[in-house]
């Protein structure tokens, strides 16, 4: 297994150069999937350095958040199953909060302004 890790953290590497390339050269066909694949074999590379494999989690969800950033499209409907109907936002929203309460004051202050943020960015990008 570390030796996968390890080939996926050289193709993170190779992926990061070609995404530079297609950035330069203004390619969006090229630099999206790039930057998609760079995410994801970063996460999974990042398991051969054992003082970085603590942050494995971390880049999975940076991971997700440019696959959404950059292909928004794939994640509007999945079966049929409008993800932006406001009542299954609704229930997404309220599941993050009852997280949350079980953590300390601090962190739900925290918390208040990342959902603050969320609606800001939410309402500014897709019209809710």
């Amino acid at each position: 297994m570390k030796k996968l890790n390890k080939i996926f953290l050289v193709i993170s590497g190779v992926a990061t150069i070609g995404l530079l390339i297609g950035i330069l050269l203004q390619q969006p066909q090229m630099y999206k999937p790039l930057a998609l694949i760079t995410a994801i074999s970063l996460a999974i590379g990042l398991a051969a350095v054992p003082s970085l494999k603590g942050y494995q989690y971390t880049a999975w969800i940076i991971s997700a958040v440019v696959a959404g950033m950059l292909f928004p499209e794939a994640f509007k409907n999945w079966g049929g199953v409008n993800l932006r109907d406001k009542t299954l936002i609704l229930v997404i929203i309220q599941q993050r909060v009852g997280i949350n309460r079980q953590r300390s004051f601090g962190g739900v202050v925290l918390s208040f302004f990342h959902y603050a943020a969320d609606g800001v960015i939410a309402d500014k990008y897709f019209s809710f």
